[in-house]
């Protein structure tokens, strides 16, 4: 019983940390399509948007 426990533990700790990694991955896929859309100073280009909505 108790590898059983241990071996879901550590499965849920690397599925947080995968999960983590793929968001990071899709924002830096996505980056040009991210500055496009939500891009708040798109009129002044030398502010650098980049994705960043604040």
């Amino acid at each position: 019983m108790k590898r059983y426990t241990a071996i879901l533990l550590v499965f849920s700790l690397l599925v947080q940390a995968l999960g983590s990694i793929s968001v990071l991955t899709c924002y830096k896929l996505n980056k040009a399509l991210i500055t496009e859309y939500f891009c708040v100073n798109k009129a002044k280009p030398a502010l650098r948007c980049e994705g960043n909505a604040i």
